[in-house]
């Protein structure tokens, strides 16, 4: 039986454009009477199979949402956990694959929208984050919302990296790459105040000035990140220049839901300056994941497809490069050590 979603159904649409997501917001939807897609998902819902739906009934993670739940509800939220995985994996696998065919398109998703259709594209699809009014997070532009395209699953991973570019007074000099899907009404718009740690910069600036050979390390996955390989991070000396990469490698078995994210900074040790800095998603395939992850950031060559997610086009200080590396890779606790979080070693 298939059980996919196609990327062009009305089900797959709507929660693809959603900035929550299914993950929150399907139950809720599925019993909206009032709300068209409802129908739609009812007709979805009828297509799973009894056998499909009797496994998922025995999955201790499913019976531990469900409690003691049985009977016909029993069996409607097992056909909601099942349209709800499906969504789960079949969104980010199709925002990877958006990202990549480009080949031959002037605007590809969502700059074709009214709302973006007159800003200019840089030759990688990005956008002044200067043309937006950002709330919380959410780009918005005329009487739409929109937002700069996750590396990871989590559609709100770039809440804290705007935060930071918006905290440091950055904005009028860094372009985005925008979402192709998150395109959403702002009257609708959720817009959700998180709270985190912001990360200081306690490096060893005279040490990394000083170097005339290269400085690595690799971070093993900690217990909060289950989706990552490892994370790989070097600073290069060249040309009286210090280039600064990390990446954070997905999992092989995550690789077609979740891009690597990859970050790249110049700095200058005479004038204790960053004069580049930008975030990009690194996609692979699985066989592009296996040579990548038999090598170190500092060795790996242009293998997979890189799409640039933002760029500064300024100059920025040190200790501005810690608060924005920190929260494009947010919830890795390496990362956030290594710029000064207090962090338990085990995280």
């Amino acid at each position: 039986m298939d059980t996919s979603i196609p990327p062009l159904s009305e089900i797959f649409r709507y929660f693809a454009s959603d900035p929550i997501g299914p993950l929150l917001n399907l139950e809720r939807v599925a019993e909206e009477a009032e709300n068209p897609i409802s129908s739609i998902i009812d007709k979805q819902l009828a297509l799973f199979d009894v056998p499909t739906i009797d496994r998922v009934k025995e999955d201790k993670q499913f019976r531990l949402f469900c409690g003691s739940v049985e009977g016909s509800e029993l069996d409607r939220r097992a056909r909601l956990w099942i349209l709800k995985q499906l969504l789960i994996k079949s969104i980010p696998e199709a925002r990877l694959r958006a990202l990549i065919d480009t080949s031959g398109v002037k605007r590809p998703p969502p700059y074709e929208h009214p709302d973006v259709a007159d800003l200019q594209l840089d030759p990688d699809y990005m956008v002044s984050l200067n043309s937006f009014r950002v709330r919380a997070g959410v780009l918005l532009r005329h009487e739409t919302g929109f937002t700069v395209v996750p590396p990871v699953e989590s559609t709100n991973s770039q809440y804290w990296l705007i935060q930071s570019l918006l905290r440091e007074g950055l904005q009028s000099v860094t372009v985005v790459r925008l979402d192709p899907f998150i395109v959403h009404p702002e009257k609708d718009y959720p817009c959700i105040e998180y709270r985190m740690l912001w990360y200081g910069v306690p490096l060893d600036w005279e040490h990394i000035d000083n170097r005339n050979s290269e400085e690595h390390g690799r971070w093993a996955p900690g217990k909060l990140s289950i989706h990552s390989a490892y994370t790989d991070y070097v600073w290069t000396p060249r040309d009286g220049e210090v280039h600064f990469r990390c990446e954070e490698l997905p999992s092989r078995e995550n690789v077609r839901t979740r891009g690597s994210r990859y970050f790249h900074a110049v700095y200058l040790p005479q004038q204790k300056k960053i004069v580049h800095l930008d975030g990009a998603i690194r996609i692979y395939d699985q066989n592009e994941w296996d040579s990548r992850q038999s090598s170190h950031v500092r060795k790996s060559s242009k293998i997979g497809k890189r799409i640039k997610v933002f760029r500064v086009n300024a100059e920025i200080s040190r200790e501005s490069l810690g608060a924005i590396c920190s929260n494009f890779f947010v919830w890795n606790y390496d990362v956030a050590r290594y710029f000064g979080a207090d962090i338990p070693k085990d995280f």
